[in-house]
């Protein structure tokens, strides 16, 4: 029995060290991801600094919500900067799913006003696709146009 214990925990070790059990996320797929920041691209660069319509994407993960330099966001954005801080991958999936509630959740309101009109993505595998493609841009390890 007690080598039969072992056993198991043993496997089960390895499983999570390797990342296998069922609760590890599917990683996105860049190239799709590439296809969905279409949506994005005539608002947002991924140019550091780049401003467009909307902020640049570029570094995103170091800065807080409502915080780009030489953007002037809405009062909820700013205000929601208390909460996000700084971009994550979470806030950033939960965000581009449901731009104006996740907003809104964070400042307690039920929908937040906010210049990007854009109604967020329908489908979870377009949320992990783009999330793959733009994930280096955040970090600021890629630089795009």
């Amino acid at each position: 029995m007690r080598i039969r214990t072992i056993a198991v925990a043993g496997t089960l070790s390895l499983l999570a060290i390797t990342g296998l059990t069922g609760t590890a996320q599917a990683a996105g797929d860049a190239a799709a991801g590439e296809k969905v920041f279409n949506k994005c691209r005539a608002c947002h660069s991924l140019a550091e600094g780049k401003r467009m319509i909307g902020p640049s994407l570029n570094g995103l993960f170091n800065r807080k919500a409502g915080n780009a330099e030489g953007f002037q966001h809405s009062a909820d954005m700013s205000a929601a900067g208390a909460k996000i801080d700084p971009w994550n991958e979470t806030h950033f999936k939960a965000y581009i799913a449901k731009p104006q509630e996740y907003i809104g959740e964070q400042i307690g309101k039920p929908k937040a006003t906010t210049k990007m009109v854009f109604p967020g993505l329908k489908s979870e595998k377009e949320v992990e696709d783009l999330y793959a493609f733009l994930e280096p841009y955040f970090k600021g390890e890629k630089q795009g146009k």
